[in-house]
């Protein structure tokens, strides 16, 4: 009798495995064979008389190399010397690890390039060292491009930044893996930050980008100062160049120009502009605020409020002068009541106002004309010469 039983504890065969033959010849027929069939198995012989006996077979499926999935682009920090590349990958048979760059083999040990390998079944591991960075790094800084295309062209002509490829061979294939290793610095500043073109409302600017830390960048301006816009007053512009509107006339604003990419933002670049005047002929924008004037509302409410304004100041002259006429014939009526009043009280007097002043009403045409110091009239046929009554005779 025999029998067979899979793995170290006897557990049951997958139906993968099946035994054939008969009578049952310590046979086993693989359908469809995997990776998870793959193993040691376990045969045992019992036929009632002593101990039975085992035997243990290991079953290997083989397949090719598989690279582990690693990050496509690795970043160098600020002021790196050094960066490292790793690559692993599994299969059997084993698998060899190797590094090609361009589609040239890198050695193990050069000058730019060391690289080792290592092997912890059923992967093998390799780690690719690229020295020298720093001195791509300032070559670049020293010489930036606007461009992101050409910053990307210009990584195959240098020898330790750009695209690197890990290499596994085995009996089964190959297999490749395209890394990159690029700078990951924080940008340098903008530089030659200018006012392009100043409107009374916007400002147009410029600047030249300066070094973008080995990744794509971009630029935030801010505009502080009065009547700029509102919170957050910062603007995001993806080329060296913006245009800032709703600013007032003739102010002058802090232009704050910031450079920023994955790793961070660069120092700042801040300038004062100043917008132009605002031109006599300028349209009114719909809903918007006049711009501040000296006048304190439209030219047809001002021209409204000067002519009231003369009307009150009329009205008050006039009636200052029929006040002082009533005052000063009060006067000379008081001075004729004290040297005698008539008994017909012809001493006394009205005045009557007008808003063209005031003057004593005349005399009645039958009336005698008032007679001065109580003297009494002249007789009658006696005019009086030049309007003086003649002495009294002494007695």
């Amino acid at each position: 009798m025999q029998e067979a039983s899979h793995g170290a504890e006897g557990a049951a065969l997958p139906p993968a495995l099946q035994p054939y033959g008969s009578p049952p010849r310590g046979r086993l027929r693989v359908v469809g064979a995997g990776r998870a069939l793959a193993g040691a198995y376990q045969c045992r012989v019992d036929n009632g008389v002593g101990p039975p006996a085992t035997a243990l077979i290991r079953l290997v499926v083989t397949y090719g190399p598989e690279l582990e999935e690693d990050p496509p682009v690795v970043p160098v920090g600020d002021g790196a010397e050094v960066a490292e590349l790793r690559c692993r990958a599994r299969g059997v048979p084993a698998v060899e690890l190797s590094w090609e760059r361009y589609g040239q083999s890198l050695p193990p040990d050069g000058d730019w390039y060391h690289w080792r390998q290592w092997r912890e079944a059923p992967w093998s591991g390799s780690v690719l060292t690229v020295t020298n960075v720093s001195l791509e790094r300032s070559q670049r800084r020293a010489a930036p491009s606007p461009n992101w295309d050409q910053y990307r062209n210009w990584e195959p002509r240098n020898r330790t930044l750009g695209s690197f490829v890990c290499v596994a061979r085995s009996a089964r294939g190959t297999a490749r893996r395209e890394m990159r290793l690029q700078l990951a610095d924080r940008p340098d500043p903008p530089r030659d930050v200018r006012v392009l073109q100043s409107g009374p409302t916007a400002l147009s600017l410029g600047w030249t980008a300066g070094f973008g830390g080995g990744l794509q960048q971009s630029f935030i301006v801010r505009v502080e100062g009065p009547g700029a816009p509102p919170p957050p007053a910062a603007f995001l512009s993806p080329g060296p160049a913006l245009t800032v509107s709703g600013l007032r006339p003739s102010t002058t604003y802090d232009v704050t120009v910031v450079a920023r990419n994955s790793r961070g933002d660069s120092a700042p670049a801040v300038i004062k502009a100043t917008t132009s005047e605002l031109p006599q002929d300028w349209p009114q924008p719909p809903g918007e605020a006049p711009p501040p004037s000296a006048l304190p509302g439209p030219p047809v409410l001002v021209g409204a409020l000067c002519a009231v304004g003369a009307l009150l100041l009329l009205g008050n002259g006039a009636l200052a002068a029929a006040l002082l006429r009533r005052n000063r014939n009060r006067k000379r009526g008081g001075g004729a009541d004290e040297r005698g009043r008539s008994p017909e009280g012809r001493g006394e007097q009205s005045v009557e106002m007008s808003s063209m002043g005031s003057w004593p009403p005349p005399p009645p045409s039958d009336a005698a004309p008032p007679h001065l110091g109580g003297l009494p009239p002249p007789p009658p046929g006696r005019t009086p010469k030049n309007g003086v009554p003649p002495r009294p005779p002494r007695g």
